[in-house]
């Protein structure tokens, strides 16, 4: 029995873990893709998870206890941006490479044996040497990770049972958590907040460019407030104000304004979210918005581009450009595997508004659409087994193969 309380009851499994697995030298990096514009107004979050680890995390390398660290916030906040930035930051400390995961937590939760899987892979695993129970691969992975200096990043976790597989015997290796409300109470913890107005308004300057800034400072002011400050809104607006490169955004500021109302037992902060959305849904081009209400069909918000493509009425590559539309204008996001994006739950709620009152009579035809495509709710992409053997420092890469899926 390991740590965890996982039994090994398989004998071709002993065997293994006597010999050991057979081994590829590999440094894996398993964060997404690095963002376009800077991280704006996390210095102080920054510097506080720097001073949890430096300060303490390197002191407990003796320690029996693992090191980790939560980011708490609220959805929309901007806990995924600061826990990849700060890895990449940090990345260098950690000679044996970054694992990372989306639990989806607050969605439709990812198994921990398909996580262990990709995580096994990542160190280097051959695909016929990794185990088919969880709770071998459990054992598996608190094996290869005592032997290494890894940066686990486990990304929307709902609870503590969903990190339980992924923590490590010894403290040689660090875990980064994200979380909405803390999930573990042994981690040292960083609260995020909305941004001050200062950094709003930066933020604001990363989409629209310094100059609009400089021409409407306060309309800018104004637009920041009106969002509560919160960079998912930010984002959101900004995109509204460039795609009106004609409109003062002091006018954007002022229709904003008189859309906001405390209606349908809304309050006038959810109002204020609502409309935002709304206003950011208008610029759309008439296919991406089709595409981005018809997403709310999908029984969780991890959007595949097959699926995409299957609700868009194309194929799987000219379905790219209309998720790339939609990446653009922060209506949805990027993940680890760039053939899988996220949609967030305030932009999956509108969006399934608009699918009710503008398409009522495709739900059921799109749902059955989805039936018929089981396998795209479990079975990682070939893109994705790609990216799990990707590495940043010397080794051989791991092609991908069917049969390494799981």
């Amino acid at each position: 029995m390991s740590a965890f309380g996982y039994v090994i009851m398989v004998p071709k499994m002993r065997a293994t873990l006597r010999r050991g697995p057979r081994l590829i030298n590999t440094r894996p990096n398993q964060l997404p893709e690095r963002a376009t514009r800077e991280l704006v107004g996390r210095a102080e979050a920054l510097a506080d998870l720097d001073d949890l680890y430096y300060g303490d995390g390197r002191r407990r390398t003796r320690h029996a206890i693992p090191v980790v660290l939560e980011i708490v916030g609220l959805p929309g906040v901007g806990k995924s941006e600061l826990a990849v930035h700060w890895a990449r930051r940090t990345k260098d400390h950690f000679p044996d490479g970054v694992l990372y995961a989306q639990l989806r937590g607050h969605d439709e939760p990812i198994s921990s044996g398909l996580v262990l899987g990709r995580f096994l892979r990542g160190l280097g695993v051959r695909a016929a040497d990794v185990p088919v129970g969880v709770a071998e691969r459990a054992s598996l992975f608190q094996r290869l990770v005592a032997q290494r200096r890894v940066l686990i990043v486990l990304d929307d976790a709902a609870t503590a049972d969903q990190l339980t597989p992924f923590l490590p015997a010894g403290s040689r290796s660090v875990v980064l958590v994200t979380s909405r409300t803390g999930v573990t109470d042994s981690a040292r913890r960083v609260v995020l907040d909305v941004l001050d107005s200062d950094e709003s308004v930066r933020l604001l300057a990363a989409y629209v460019g310094a100059a609009r800034v400089e021409a409407e400072p306060q309309a800018l002011r104004d637009l920041a407030a009106l969002c509560g400050h919160w960079p998912l809104m930010l984002s959101l607006a900004a995109h509204c104000v460039l795609r009106r490169p004609g409109v003062p955004a002091s006018t954007f500021v002022e229709n904003l304004r008189s859309a906001i109302k405390p209606v349908d037992g809304r309050s006038l902060m959810d109002s204020a979210v609502w409309v935002t959305v709304d206003e950011a849904y208008r610029t759309l081009p008439d296919r991406a918005a089709a595409l981005f209400r018809r997403l709310a069909i999908l029984p969780s918000k991890r959007v595949s581009q097959r699926e995409a493509a299957l609700l868009a009425g194309v194929d799987d590559g000219d379905v790219g450009v209309l998720l790339n539309t939609l990446v653009s204008v922060s209506m949805l996001q990027r993940t680890a595997d760039p053939a899988v994006y996220h949609l967030h739950d305030l932009l999956w709620s509108y969006a399934r508004a608009q699918l009710d009152e503008q398409e009522p009579d495709q739900i059921p035809v799109l749902r059955r659409q989805i039936r018929r495509r089981p396998s795209e709710r479990t079975a990682p992409t070939t893109h994705q087994a790609a990216s799990e053997s990707r590495t940043d420092g010397p080794g051989r890469r791991r092609p991908a193969r069917p049969d390494d899926l799981g």
